[in-house]
């Protein structure tokens, strides 16, 4: 469908280079229906409709936008020129999910929050090494959460205030920079978890129950502000808690 965009416009992240601000009016992004939109710190990727192709635009900083463009920002720009399903745009990275199930990441990669580049390659691809697809992808600030088929969660980048889900604190978690499973139940098939979400430097997961229409809500990472909506005494949680369990919930969404 249409997408619409308004706010801050210095590095172009509404889709249009001029605004008039006298005359500002709503008007959808030109030239493309869009099946998802995700809005980054400064830039926009989007999913379209027809294709599946990823577009994207706004600040380029770390190549978060276009990875073969040197420019500063970037206008609407065609990026990944295959089918996909699932897209996410972090602080200074971005992350999209193939149709053929794999993940893709590009831009700043200075906490492992993006998968390491081959040889003369500009996006980094993934897959577990069971061969099973990957669903969806959340980026935070410093780190990238992964969910499978299965209803695994995979994390990878910072763990400083435990928002991959480890007891391992780290402001760089992975040796080998491949995401690892979330500690607890979310690391094994059948969790029950079909969406997952990143804020800042928390995390959260929700969870269907098998034999109602009611979902669980679980949580992990910086808490310091009751970002988890628990209580909060000063410390992080490091691995998965329930914070609403057995609710009419539709989906859940992090700031």
């Amino acid at each position: 469908g249409d997408l619409f965009l308004w706010g801050w416009n210095d590095d172009y992240q509404l889709g249009v280079v001029d605004i008039e601000d006298e005359e500002f009016v709503l008007k959808p992004l030109k030239n493309l229906k869009v099946e998802m939109a995700s809005l980054g710190h400064n830039h926009t990727l989007v999913l379209e409709k027809l294709t599946g192709f990823v577009y994207s635009f706004g600040s380029n900083s770390g190549g978060k936008c276009c990875p073969n463009e040197k420019r500063k920002s970037v206008t609407v720009s065609r990026v990944i020129d295959e089918r996909c399903e699932n897209i996410s745009a972090g602080v200074f990275h971005s992350a999209a999910i193939s149709c053929s199930g794999e993940l893709i990441t590009f831009g700043c990669n200075k906490f492992g929050q993006c998968l390491p580049l081959k040889k003369d390659e500009q996006f980094g691809r993934w897959r577990p090494s069971d061969g099973c697809s990957l669903v969806q992808v959340c980026c935070g600030y410093k780190h990238t959460l992964i969910l499978d088929e299965h209803g695994r969660i995979w994390a990878m980048g910072s763990n400083k205030f435990g928002q991959l889900g480890s007891n391992y604190k780290s402001d760089y978690d992975q040796s080998d920079g491949k995401p690892s499973l979330v500690s607890g139940r979310f690391g094994e098939k059948g969790s029950g978890c079909y969406e997952i979400n990143c804020g800042w430097s928390h995390s959260v997961a929700l969870v269907r129950n098998p034999d109602s229409a009611k979902k669980s809500v679980y949580g992990w990472g910086r808490n310091d502000k009751g970002q988890l909506g628990i209580e909060s005494n000063g410390t992080n949680i490091c691995t998965p808690v329930p914070v609403f369990e057995e609710l009419l919930i539709e989906t859940v969404k992090c700031g």
